[in-house]
Order: C-alpha cells, then structure tokens, then sequence
C-alpha cells in the first residue's frame, strides 16, 4: 500500500508491506512492516507526466500539421488539430481513411506527390520532401502544402514508424507569384511578410530587404542596402554560398528551391542561428534578381531538442512505458518494456495490454482498472503480470489517460516497475526474520537447561561435601 507521512515538514510517500509474524508452531505474536521512501521516484513520475503534457501542448501549438503512422502509410497514429484547419476536414475522418489527404490533391500535382510515397525509405535515408502541392478543401478553396516525413528508428537503427510535418505555404506561394505579375505589387506584400526576404542582384549585393528582416538581422534596411549579402552569413558558409549563387544565377532553372538543413545565418551582433530558406530568380529587365525567403528556426530547433530529450528519456527509463490509443491498442513501447517483458516492440505494438495478462488477477480487477481509467482518472497498483517465456513477475504499475484540447481522451500511458528484486529481498528478509526467531527459542531453551544442570550440580557438591564432613560408623 502506499502511505505518506510527514518528515522533516515535508510530505514523504512510502510504500509498505506488513505482514504477521509467527513462532516456530505457527502461532502468530506480532506484526512486521517494511517501508521504501519512494518521494523521489513519484516526483520523477510526476515530472515525466508533466513533460509529455508539455510536449502535446507544444506539437499541437506549432502551426504545422503533424502527424505519425506505419512505414507503409496504411494508417494515421497521430494527426494533429491543425489538419482540420488546413485540410477544412476532421483529424477523425483521416483515422478512418489514412488515404483521404491524397484524394484532395490536384490531379496535375497528384504524380509528383505519389513518386515520393512510393520511394519509401531505405536504411540510408533520413528525410523524404514533397514537392509543393495544391490541395482543394470541402469549401472549394485551394492550398498550397510543403511537406516533409522522416524515418523514426530504434535504438538498432531499424524503422519503426514515420511522421511528417505539413505546412499551409499559401500565402508564400501567392507572394511569389504575384512578384512575377508585378515588381509594385510584390514591394507591399514583402513589406508585410512574416518571414525575411532579401533579393540580391548577379554581384551579390542586397537591392531588397523587407521589414521581417530588418527584425530578424538586426540591421535596418538603409544601413545595409548594397551591402554584400555575406555580411549575413557566418563565414565558414561563404565558399559554399559563392557556389550555389553562382551556379543558380547561371542555370536555367528557375524553380523555387527549399533548403533546411544545416542553414545558418548571422546576425548584425555576430549571432548564428538555424534558418530555413527558399530561394527563387527573376529577370527584371536584363538583370537576374535572386529572392531569398528565409525563416528563423531558432524556436523550432529548441522544440525539436527538447522534443528529442524527452524521447531519451522515455527510452532510457529503468520502467517500462507503454502508450496505447483510446482502445488500449499499444502505439509505443520503451526499451525497458522488452527488457522487462520479453517481448520485442514489433510485437507489442499494433496489441493490447491483455498480452501480459497472467490470470492472477480476476476479471473484476481489471474491469474496475478500466472504469477508473476510462473515467478520467488515474490507476495505481500492484498485480501480477506474464513474460512472454511464461514466466511471471509481480509489478508496480500506474495507468493514467490522455486528454486532447476538447478533454476527450485520445491515448492513455502505463509506467510498470518490475518488482521482482523487490520481492526476492523481501523473501529474504522474512526467512532472516524466521532464523532469527528460531535461534532466540534455541536460545531460550539452552538457558534454561543450564539453569537446571547448574541447580543439580550444586545439590551434588553439597551432598559430597556433607558425606565428607560425617565422623566413621
């Protein structure tokens, strides 16, 4: 049971076990008790909670849509809000059918976009890009999407799901095709552009610079117009960015070019930080403008190290996590969990819970566990559960549910501590106890044997001593 107390003015949580102790005829003449300070580990629980609340709350913050599913593509884990916003159709009607989102593809752009899924990901592949596409939602109206998936391994390398990042570019994409239609036109809606534009001309030197990068270089627009565009970017970029210019200035390609990765920038301070940039040429008269949209990754970058640390240490936990869906359908499984259960994370995911069932417990024990969790509460307890050798092992479990925005429960997450070492010291420590009163009733009976052995041979050496003191008959 788990108990609290007070020490030192501060609330400590115990767990306990007491239990009878009997002589060596079975009769019972008292009661023993352990207890394990066990504060530390629920605060750890309680931060681990309150980390994975964080972390839904800023996946379902960013503007992006999000979302998970099997290396196949045959199904959605996990789709973010965002997506009835983009899409203008509900996160449940893609549950139902992983395949609608590709139904509202243009048809010119659906071939480009199929290509993609088809590649699928081979053992050296870390990211898939989607060429930008267009998208017609129920009320007729037509987005633009970037979209990019990645691999999600193991600890082995080997691919377990993968999840994507789609992003509405609607509003860039019309920018960019109205800069086309008109030089006037496309200085207001540059002015009024979230992210940064600059526009360099075939020697490099900046001719446009808008409001969202005056705020995000720290330098203002006059100050720096005519300037080298490299006052922009950290100097070990230079020899690289010479190259690309240079050859996309040449070439006859003039296809918007999206690039992520390993993109820095500089500010005016001297500070480099992550960028992500798209990049297009226009020819204004005999001049050949390059325009440079660029966005600041910095927060981005922090949510995905943070976003990485959690997934650590969820893997690197000593307890086993298991995360299902509404269903109890297992979605996740930490490292801990195979070690702990047997099972490998392909075998436990796509089951249930049940699988580790040892019929130790009646039915009623896990309907109650159900009810509680189903109502919105946590569970804690202890039972015992089935390795996949058939073994079993006693565990320490607590089962809470995951609420969505609207309060609906969406998932439900099961931290399990095997408890086995626990229970063998506590095996051991009952026989030590046992031994212990087993040698204090020997001990009883040895003192009292030499107190009559001392009795008798006292009344002997008197009766000599008397015999000896006695005159001859």
């Amino acid at each position: 049971m788990e108990e609290y107390a007070p020490l030192d003015g501060e609330m400590r949580t115990y767990i306990s076990v007491k239990f009878p102790l009997a002589d060596a005829n079975g009769d019972v003449y008292g009661t023993g008790g352990i207890s394990t300070d066990i504060s530390e580990r629920k605060r750890a629980e309680t931060a681990l909670f309150e980390s994975r609340a964080r972390y839904r709350e800023l996946l379902e913050s960013i503007g992006e849509v999000i979302w998970t599913g099997p290396p196949d593509w045959s199904a959605i884990h996990y789709i973010s809000p965002n997506y009835e916003k983009v899409w203008g159709r509900s996160c449940e009607s893609l549950y139902a059918n992983p395949t609608s989102w590709f139904e509202t593809i243009f048809d010119e752009d659906k071939d480009s976009v199929s290509a993609v899924v088809e590649a699928g990901f081979t053992a050296e592949m870390h990211e898939l890009v989607f060429p930008e596409y267009r998208i017609r939602r129920p009320d007729g109206s037509m987005y633009w999407i970037q979209a990019r998936v990645f691999p999600v391994r193991n600890e082995h390398g080997e691919l377990e799901r993968i999840a994507g990042v789609a992003e509405n570019i609607t509003t860039r994409k019309l920018a960019e095709i109205e800069l086309l239609e008109s030089r006037e036109r496309f200085s207001g809606i540059v002015e009024m552009a979230a992210d940064a534009i600059v526009s360099i001309n075939e020697e490099q030197k900046i001719v446009l610079f808008n409001h969202a990068a005056e705020q995000m270089f720290g330098i203002d627009a006059a100050e720096i117009m005519g300037a080298h565009v490299e006052k922009l970017i950290p100097e070990h970029f230079h020899e690289s960015h010479r190259g690309l210019v240079e050859n996309f200035m040449l070439s006859g390609d003039n296809h918007l070019i999206h690039r992520r990765a390993g993109m820095s920038g500089q500010r005016w301070n001297g500070e480099e930080f992550p960028i992500e940039t798209s990049i297009s040429k226009q020819m204004i008269g005999k001049a050949t403008i390059m325009t440079v949209m660029i966005r600041d990754l910095s927060e981005q970058v922090k949510a995905e190290a943070q976003q990485r640390k959690l997934l650590k240490a969820i893997g690197e936990a000593g307890e086993a996590i298991i995360i299902t869906d509404h269903n109890a359908v297992i979605e996740y499984v930490n490292p801990a969990f195979v070690e702990i259960t047997g099972y490998s994370a392909d075998e436990a995911i796509g089951n249930t819970p049940a699988m580790l069932k040892s019929d130790a417990q009646e039915p009623a024990f896990y309907k109650q566990m159900w009810q509680t969790i189903t109502a919105g509460s946590a569970w804690h307890g202890t039972l015992i559960d089935r390795r996949k050798d058939g073994s079993f092992y006693p565990a320490l479990m607590s089962v809470a549910p995951i609420h969505d925005d609207a309060g609906e429960i969406t998932h439900f997450v099961s931290l399990q501590q095997d408890m086995s070492e626990y229970k063998r010291l506590e095996e051991q420590f009952l026989q030590a106890q046992k031994m212990e009163a087993i040698g204090t009733l020997v001990g009883g009976i040895a003192h009292d044997f030499n107190n009559m052995l001392a009795a008798i041979q006292g009344n002997l050496f008197l009766a000599n001593d008397h015999r000896a003191s006695r005159p001859p008959v």
